[in-house]
Parts: structure tokens; sequence; C-alpha cells
């Protein structure tokens, strides 16, 4: 039942997040759609931290409660919701399309978006099978790009730390109990996410990525390096019981401030109007998946193996990670929705 349970709410959650980047990146205006997608993560971050916060706390039966208020809540205020402008181009009601970019604060945008909207969904309408337009060059080019990011923001290493922080704090003998040392992680991964939409429009979504695969990097060699002399070299660690911690917070961090959003808001920018859904979707399949065989790996490492070759291991994607946003991932920075696309198809 548990088991039957935990599929549910994946697939469910999947399908969220994917209406909900969609939704977000349709409707908001280029000069904030960075600061308003990155904003997400606050949400996110904060959903973490309540359950590292009463988890220790609650028993099995009685923290499920928890998410079934917030459910409800959500479900709600749902109804209140305005479709968005590029649902009602692709349904061909234009003045249903220029009544919603008034609605979400978009006069100025009404002229000038509506035409490229029109025009897109005019050139995605000429009959091609679906799937096949996902290989269009602009699309192609999308998913490219955005299909490697998943696979880095999962194999980096930080999901798969916060599902098992807690014992990986026990593991490393930190002076700190486990479970504060835990709220502490999820307290950092709430301020880094606080932090990244005020500066995502400003500094571009390049270098938040190379300081958050950077970063990772760092803290996951660190990690791997003292895991293996305290196996190895069990006194020569004794003074550095401050290590796991420090590094798991610097991980988390820096991760919550790029990886943990910038993938998904690329997603949200990247893909044209009618494919949007698609390659969104088969963008967090891959991130599910991929974080299904990285959470496995690292369990087998970590028992069989040595938990700092999983951590070295981490640190080798981060590293992938860092070369591959600076010759290949493009900056969206202050670009419409519209003007990405015309980018990616040149």
């Amino acid at each position: 039942m548990i088991i039957a349970g935990r599929l549910l709410v994946g697939f469910s959650l999947g399908f969220i997040q994917i209406l909900i980047y969609i939704y977000v990146g349709e409707i908001a205006s280029p000069n904030i759609r960075g600061i308003v997608m990155t904003s997400l993560s606050i949400f996110q971050c904060t959903g973490c931290l309540i359950g590292f916060c009463l988890g220790p706390y609650l028993s099995y039966l009685q923290f499920g409660f928890v998410p079934i208020i917030l459910i409800i809540i959500f479900i709600a205020l749902s109804f209140f919701l305005n479709e968005s402008p590029v649902y009602f181009v692709i349904k061909g009601d234009e003045e249903a399309a220029k009544k919603a970019l008034n609605y979400f604060g978009r006069s100025k945008d009404v002229n000038y978006e509506l035409k490229i909207m029109l025009q897109n969904a005019k050139e995605n309408a000429q009959g091609k099978r679906k799937w096949l337009e996902l290989f269009q060059r602009s699309n192609r080019r999308a998913l490219l790009i955005i299909i490697p990011l998943y696979i880095i923001e999962q194999a980096s290493g930080v999901i798969a730390v916060i599902l098992n922080a807690t014992a990986i704090f026990k593991l490393a003998g930190s002076s700190i109990e486990p479970a504060v040392a835990t709220m502490i992680v999820g307290v950092t991964n709430l301020t880094g996410s606080l932090i990244s939409p005020f500066v995502v429009d400003r500094y571009g979504r390049k270098v938040l990525l190379l300081f958050s695969a950077g970063g990772c990097c760092l803290a996951m060699t660190a990690l791997g390096t003292y895991f293996y002399f305290r196996q190895m070299f069990p006194e020569s660690v004794g003074s550095l019981g401050w290590l796991p911690l420090t590094a798991l917070v610097a991980a988390l961090f820096t991760y919550s401030v790029g990886l943990t959003i910038i993938p998904h808001a690329l997603a949200g920018e990247m893909f044209s109007p009618k494919m949007r859904g698609l390659g969104t979707s088969l963008g967090l399949t891959v991130a599910n998946g991929s974080g299904l065989i990285t959470t496995s790996i690292y369990s087998y490492l970590a028992v069989n193996v040595g938990i700092h070759y999983a951590f070295w291991m981490f640190a080798v994607f981060d590293l992938v990670g860092v070369i591959f946003t600076i010759y290949v991932v493009p900056e969206t920075k202050g670009k419409s929705l519209s003007d990405i696309n015309a980018m990616l198809a040149k």
C-alpha cells in the first residue's frame, strides 16, 4: 500500500510540475519571467523544510495529514486561475488572448507578442505529426540542451543527499544531532532559493548554472575525500567533524541557486508554444528517471563499495555540468519566448 501510494504521488507530482512551469512561462513578461520561475523553488524548498522539521517528531500516519491539507488548499485556489494567452492563441481565440495579456499586466506586449504567438501557432498547425514537430530545428536544439541539464541536475548528488541526509550525518559521526543537522540543510536550501529570484535576471541563467554546478563539484569532492580518509585513516579526520555539515550546506546552497530551478525555467522558455507541454513532459520524465537511477547507484555504492566513490561520481557529473554550460547552454535573460524560439531556429 505504501509503495502504491508513493508511486501515485510521484506520478501526480510530475504531472503538476509540468503544468506549473508551462503556465508560469506563458503568463510572465520577459523582464520578470526568470524571477517568477525561480521563485517556484522557494515553495519546493519550504515543503522540504517542513518535512525535515516535522518528520523526526511525527509518526508516518500523522505526517501524511500535513500534505493532505496543503493539497486541499492548492486545489481550491486552482479554480481562480485564468488561462494563459498562449492557450487562447492555440485555440484560435485572438480576442481572449488579448484579454489574457491585459489580465496578466502585459498590455505593452499585446501587439508584438500576439503577432508572434499567432505566427508560431500558424506554423505549428500545418499538419505535421506532433512527435515529429518536437524534432524540428528549434525544438531539437531545445531538447539537446534541456535533457542533459535535467540529467546533470539529478546526477549532481544533491537529491540523493537530501533523501539520505540523516543517514549521512550518522555515518559521518558529526557532533551535531543528525535530525538537527538535516534541518540546517533544509534551511540552507530555502535560503538559496530565496536569493535566486533576485539574481537570475541580473546575472543570467548561465552564471547561476556555473556557480551552482561548480559549487556542487567542490562540495562533493570534499565529502568524498572526507569519507575516504574516515574509512582508510580514521584518526586523520578526528578534528574534522564539522566538514560534512559544512560541505552539505555549501552543496545545498549552490544547488538551490541554480541547478534546482534553471533547467525547469529553460524548459519553459525554449520550446515552441505547441511543443512546450510535450517537450517539458519529456524533460521531466528523463529527470525523474535520472533521479531514480542516481539514488539507486548511490545506495549501491554506499553499501557495497564505499560512500566516497558515490560523492566523487557526483563531483564528476557536476564538472561535466560546468563544461556543458560554458559551451552549450545559451543565455535567455531578457528575451521573449518568441525571441528565444527564433534564436534556437537559426
